[in-house]
């Protein structure tokens, strides 16, 4: 694998009231990929953080209403919160907060000092706190090492944990790392963060049970890899690694973002060309094929990507989103909830303009299990997709959107796996 820059805090400024896009044409914002937090995103800062969704992978409802209509749970017998149909502010969480992540079913939040706080269910160790409660609503403190500061969160994080990129560039992992996503040779569960064997780590993200770093300007994979979401050439069962994998097939040049979905995985590099690879049967690779790619291929585009977010949270449910250097918002892969943004279920395996958005300045992407969000330049929330526990987050209670809904928040950031969805609040609003 060819060298890359270990850093990313030197990309170029961004426009002014540019909240999430990119540096330049072909550079994305790295935040929304846990890449860094630049000074460029010092206007998006706020003390406020919206929760809607459901915790514990869309499961049984415990409460619908505005704002959480019943009085916050103590613990579920299976760690599922309550639906909440409307953004409902994160209580617990102090000062300035930079950063939002999603696990499968907790969300993180990244304060201006370095500190990380987490909330949702924690049997897994995904809270990060010591314990293995069942529930949390309200934001705990990960009990990271004394004198340890985050610059970064993986977004998204792997199945049942969590995972910060400090400023020494040490990755801490915390939660469920049974199948080794944490590049650790026994794998088991960890209820307080560890640091992951890996140097010099500038990007790293999760989803299920694998995960992908940038770690000293090399691409490697760790975890589980049945439908070929490893990148290093092997499928199956007995696709599985505890140590560093290379990820094969990726061009010279730096990696600027990465990301993964359900079962597969992606790197954005400088240039703005964009390669993915893992499962394929609704076309989530986006080369135009239905089969498994094990090894890193480029997805076509006609114009260099600023930003991209893959989602997915079961099988042949995923997709991708992304921004393109002239504005435009591309997707493809699974369609069948809408998720596409053209106004069918059909699936796509090669990508297609969301129309809708077409006379929008959006600046920032991002996608759940099959849900798909979309901020435009003031702050405004586009939604659509899968909404059977209310990620849409518009109050209702359509089953779908086939095209973009207007959320009743401004927000700077925004993050969502499988049912949960996390957003920053725009400051001022």
């Amino acid at each position: 694998m060819h060298a890359r820059s270990t850093s990313l805090l030197g990309l170029a400024a961004c426009a002014a009231g540019a909240l999430l896009a990119g540096c330049g044409a072909a550079r994305p914002n790295p935040v929304s990929h846990a890449g860094s937090v630049p000074a460029t995103l010092a206007a998006s800062r706020s003390s406020i953080v919206y929760q809607w969704g459901q915790f514990g992978g869309g499961g049984r409802r415990l409460g619908v209403g505005r704002g959480g209509a019943r009085p916050p749970l103590s613990g579920s017998p299976n760690g599922v919160g309550p639906v909440r149909r409307y953004p409902t502010v994160v209580r617990g969480l102090p000062g300035r907060i930079v950063q939002v992540a999603t696990s499968n079913s907790d969300s993180y939040a990244l304060t201006a000092g370095g500190a990380v706080y987490a909330w949702g269910p924690g049997s897994q160790g995904e809270l990060g706190d010591g314990g293995r409660r069942r529930l949390s609503l309200r934001a705990v403190r990960v009990h990271l090492p004394a004198g340890v500061r985050i610059r970064a969160l993986s977004n998204p994080m792997p199945y049942d944990a969590g995972m910060a990129i400090a400023t020494n560039g040490t990755v801490w992992a915390w939660g469920n790392d049974r199948s080794r996503e944490f590049c650790r040779p026994r794998g088991r569960i960890l209820r307080t963060p560890v640091p992951v064997p890996l140097p010099g780590v500038t990007l790293a993200v999760g989803a299920l049970r694998h995960a992908i770093y940038d770690s000293a300007g090399r691409i490697v994979s760790c975890g589980a890899g049945p439908v070929g979401q490893l990148g290093n050439g092997t499928r199956g069962r007995t696709a599985r690694a505890g140590a560093p994998v290379a990820v094969e097939g990726l061009p010279p040049g730096q990696a600027v973002a990465l990301t993964s979905g359900w079962g597969n995985a992606g790197v954005l590099m400088a240039d703005g060309r964009y390669y993915d690879w893992g499962y394929n049967r609704g076309g989530q690779v986006g080369d135009g094929t239905r089969t498994i790619a094990t090894t890193a291929v480029p997805v076509a585009l006609p114009h260099p990507v600023r930003q991209v977010f893959e989602g997915g949270s079961y099988g042949d449910n995923g997709q991708t989103i992304a921004l393109l250097s002239n504005g435009s918002v591309w997707e493809w892969g699974n369609g069948r909830f809408g998720q596409l943004g053209n106004g069918t279920r059909e699936s796509s395996p090669w990508p297609i303009r969301v129309e809708a958005l077409r006379g929008l300045r959006i600046v920032a992407v991002s996608s759940g299990g099959s849900t798909t969000y979309a901020v435009d330049g003031s702050g405004g929330l586009w939604a659509w997709g899968n909404n059977h526990v209310a990620q849409l987050g518009d109050g209702t209670t359509a089953r779908v959107a086939l095209t973009p809904v207007k959320d009743p928040v401004r927000v700077s950031q925004i993050s969502s796996t499988a049912h949960n969805v996390a957003a920053l609040g725009a400051s001022g609003g």
